[in-house]
């Protein structure tokens, strides 16, 4: 019985290893060139098909509603992982034979079919172009008339012309007081005014209005060369020009409820594409927070840049801002992508404050709000963690050996006068003994003694510091040059022998640390240093760097000078 179900499992795994061939292959897939278009003109339908099928699509069931006008076809050959494919892309040129919305069914390619479209067929013009009739014209639309500041207005420009062009020049429109975007490839397709069929072709610009009040846009202008019929056929040529319209906007300036950065937009999101972050963290362990912000409607260079609010009990080191511009055809696409790091610094709850964005929505002309809820997190004190109050109890055991300040117990019980009566006498009978010590010790030929040989990091028991100041402006930049030096000062300090990171992890008692300076030295020679290993970084010398043994004071190496005076004896 365990045979036969083995015998079963293994043909099936055959058949559909050669099945999955023909599974991959796509379904085909149909499009138009645009979604709506007015009686008289064409629109273009696109069907991609597999080539491998040797199907011509079933164009027949459009012949109801449309006039077949012409029909192309290429094929595209490729290879991928050793295997040739072939996609054919199939044109065909609709001319509607009525207005209103018409349903293209699907269309039977060999055994497979593809999805149903919509067509909008808008009336055609009463009395068609003022210029219709001629043999070229440009025709101009903006929309809206009367926008705000900064946001954008569909300008589109319409080159008919009913001749063969041999070459042409449409003007780029310009004008103080407006940046212009081109937006998509130009659309070419037909139309029908005034019982003259045209050839069109349609180009699209963003317009961006940079101050409010009246703004007129000049006319774009055409010229170009097309051949003329003669006696003999097509023969000749002839210079033609045209000129389009100017159109006058009403730019409106920005409206009072709106706060923060102005960004008229028809669509704006914000979104957090951050990898799941855990519920608990530990003290120094960084995550990252990736924050996306995109529009429909501004350019990049519109959007504000991210940034995080104040975040307590964590150092936040943002990444480089990543931005870019699209366009659909008709509307800018604007984005702005950022990457934080964020290292606890304390044990606790991490509360990431609410991120907010105010916007203007332009569609329903109101204002609008894009939010990011806040988030807590659990942090919890790692093995080795120093607490955040370390620092400050350093300086509270240095600071009377710096500035002795009286109990208040002991000076309630001393005289008034004792203050201001013997301690002046006393210092200067100290001092004058300190000199006469000082002259007494030179006079012998001994150096004097510094008060203290290491001028670095303030100790705390035998073998832990904290930063030392150098360290600490060197770790707050990113400059990871900069870090490393500051790192082999300290080293130095400590054995003298240390030539380079090598030596420096080898030193090193705290595992994190030498892991730290290890991602450090590869950054350097192998890498660029990134975000996250800035974080892993800092966190890893929050304290200062733990050594293998004894601190060796200055100068006791081999390596140390000898002293450039000798004593006189």
């Amino acid at each position: 019985m365990h045979k036969r179900n083995s015998f079963w499992t293994r043909s099936a795994f055959v058949l559909l290893a050669l099945c999955l061939p023909w599974l991959a292959l796509a379904a085909p897939r149909a499009w138009l060139d645009r979604d709506s278009i007015r009686l008289g003109e064409t629109v273009t339908l696109n069907v991609e098909t597999d080539a491998r099928g040797g199907s011509e699509p079933d164009f027949a069931p459009l012949d109801a509603d449309f006039e077949r006008v012409g029909t192309s076809s290429s094929t595209q050959l490729s290879w991928v992982n050793g295997k040739q494919s072939a996609r054919t892309l199939w044109a065909v040129a609709l001319d509607p034979r009525r207005e209103g919305t018409i349903p293209i069914p699907a269309l039977a390619v060999g055994a497979d079919r593809t999805a149903p479209l919509t067509l909008t067929v808008l009336p055609m013009p009463t009395g068609g172009s003022a210029a219709a009739g001629d043999e070229v014209f440009l025709e101009v639309e903006a929309e809206p008339v009367a926008p705000y500041v900064q946001q954008q207005v569909r300008y589109v420009v319409r080159l008919n012309y009913a001749v063969t062009l041999l070459e042409g020049q449409l003007d780029e429109p310009q004008v103080a007081g407006a940046q212009f975007r081109r937006l998509g490839q130009d659309v070419q397709y037909q139309t029908t005014l005034s019982g003259q069929r045209y050839n069109v072709v349609e180009r699209r610009y963003a317009l961006m209005p940079e101050a409010s009040g009246p703004l007129v846009i000049p006319g774009p202008q055409f010229r170009g060369r097309a051949l003329r019929p003669g006696s003999f056929g097509m023969r000749g040529n002839a210079v033609l020009t045209a000129r389009g319209n100017e159109i006058a906007l009403d730019v409106r300036p920005r409206p009072a409820p709106a706060s923060g950065p102005w960004l008229p937009a028809r669509s704006l999101r914000l979104q957090d594409e951050s990898a799941a972050l855990p519920a608990t963290l530990t003290v120094g362990e960084p995550i990252t927070l990736t924050l996306r912000l995109s529009a429909q409607g501004l350019s990049a260079e519109q959007l504000p840049e991210l940034v995080l609010p104040r975040i307590e009990g964590a150092e936040v080191y943002p990444d480089q801002d990543n931005s870019q511009t699209r366009d659909d055809g008709q509307w800018l696409l604007g984005e702005r992508v950022r990457k934080f790091a964020i290292v606890p610094s304390r044990p606790g709850t991490l509360r990431i404050p609410e991120v907010v964005i105010d916007w203007w929505d332009i569609g329903n002309d109101r204002r609008a709000r894009a939010s990011l809820a806040a988030r807590e997190l659990s942090i919890t004190a790692g093995a080795g963690t120093v607490a955040p109050a370390a620092p400050t109890s350093v300086s509270a055991v240095a600071a009377p050996a710096a500035s002795p300040e009286p109990d208040p117990g002991d000076a309630a019980a001393a005289p008034s006068g004792s203050a201001t009566g013997w301690w002046p006498l006393a210092t200067l009978v100290f001092a004058a003994l300190w000199l006469l010590t000082l002259f007494w010790r030179r006079r012998r030929g001994s150096a004097v003694l510094p008060l203290s040989h290491h001028a670095g990091p303030e100790r705390i028991g035998a073998n832990a510091m904290v930063p030392a100041p150098a360290l600490r402006r060197a770790l707050q930049g990113e400059d990871a040059t900069a870090i490393a030096q500051s790192l082999l000062a300290l080293a130095r300090n400590h054995d003298p022998h240390c030539r380079n990171l090598g030596d420096l992890a080898a030193r090193l008692a705290d595992e994190s640390q030498r892991e730290a300076i290890v991602e450090l030295e590869r950054a350097l020679y192998r890498e660029a240093p990134d975000a996250a290993m800035l974080a892993r970084l800092r966190a890893a010398f929050v304290t200062a760097p733990r050594w293998r043994g004894p601190v060796a004071p200055p100068g006791s190496g081999r390596d140390a000078l000898p002293p450039l005076y000798r004593s006189s004896r």
